[in-house]
């Protein structure tokens, strides 16, 4: 019993130690002005952790993508746009150059919409790389009241 018991301590111990950290904490802001509303989902990430941009090339990191769903009441206006924070530089990593943002990226979408409160659902997926290492492609769901 006492040799069951001490391998499942070592394995639960071995599970939790090659657990994914989670470097990127998500929220979303609401700005309304009329008939519009801006999204922004607001990504702030750990120190040396850097997040991608929607806009990547063949080869590099997985790109930030965003999936809205949405009650017909409610349409996209435009595309995602990105923060002024992002940097497009030479990964070694990566061996190409890659955009991205450290600290804090932010991403807003403008929707049109009735006059009735709805819910939206955002669906983020992402990868976030610390010049060493890089944290296999997460989604983030976020729901909305708008």
């Amino acid at each position: 019993m006492l040799k069951i018991c001490t391998s499942l301590v070592l394995l639960l111990s071995a599970m939790t130690g090659t657990a994914q950290p989670k470097v990127a904490e998500w929220r979303a802001e609401v700005n309304s002005s009329g008939d519009y509303v801006d999204i922004q989902l607001i990504a702030e990430l750990n120190k040396d952790w850097k997040i991608y941009s929607q806009f990547t090339e063949e080869g590099g990191p997985l790109p930030s993508s965003f999936e809205f769903e949405l009650p017909e009441s409610v349409a996209l206006v435009g595309d995602v746009k990105e923060s002024e924070n992002f940097r497009t530089e030479y990964s070694d990593l990566f061996e190409i150059n890659v955009s991205s943002a450290k600290d804090e990226a932010v991403f807003t979408q403008r929707l049109s919409h009735g006059p009735e409160e709805e819910e939206i659902v955002i669906r983020i997926k992402y990868m976030c790389c610390d010049g060493l290492r890089c944290i296999p492609p997460t989604t983030e769901i976020i729901r909305l009241k708008i």
